[in-house]
């Protein structure tokens, strides 16, 4: 889904957490403002931050990754188009046209209108003929309605 960025976000870590699948990992406390997530210590690399808690799973009594992951955050500004590629409590994962991917706060964007998303794939003149078209449709239409509305007053 492509969303268009409503308010700046600045990475809050300069070097943020990479997961492996099967990580060891020290838990600490639960996000008490994005609910789902779990601050989180990588035994092998010493990185923490915040982790989704459905990428937790226990293996012979240890905390361990179910699978790789990036705590990485997009830095973006208002009118930023970014692409949501997978949202976790609260939280986008996206890629902005650059191809750099990264988390950014859900409520940080807004859906891409789907007007404006199908003039992206047409030409000017492909679009100045779509919307001609579009109202000839809309004056058929009108038209149509008034003539069986005036035939019905008349019946």
């Amino acid at each position: 889904m492509k969303a268009i960025v409503t308010q700046a976000w600045q990475a809050t870590y300069a070097d943020p957490i990479e997961l492996n699948t099967g990580d060891e990992l020290t838990l600490g406390r639960r996000d008490s403002e994005y609910p789902g997530w779990v601050w989180a210590a990588c035994v092998r690399t010493g990185k923490s931050g915040w982790v989704p808690e459905t990428l937790v799973q226990m293996k012979d009594d240890l905390p361990v990754a179910r699978r790789a992951y990036s705590g990485r955050e997009l830095n973006v500004q208002p009118g930023d188009i970014v692409t949501v590629i997978d949202t976790l409590f609260g939280w986008h994962w996206a890629q902005l046209k650059s191809g750099v991917v990264g988390w950014l706060p859900a409520n940080h964007v807004a859906a891409w209108p789907a007007m404006r998303m199908r003039a992206e794939r047409r030409s000017a003149a492909e679009d100045d003929e779509a919307l001609a078209s579009e109202l000839r449709r809309l004056t058929r239409f009108a038209s149509s309605s008034h003539a069986i509305r005036g035939s019905e007053l008349r019946a």
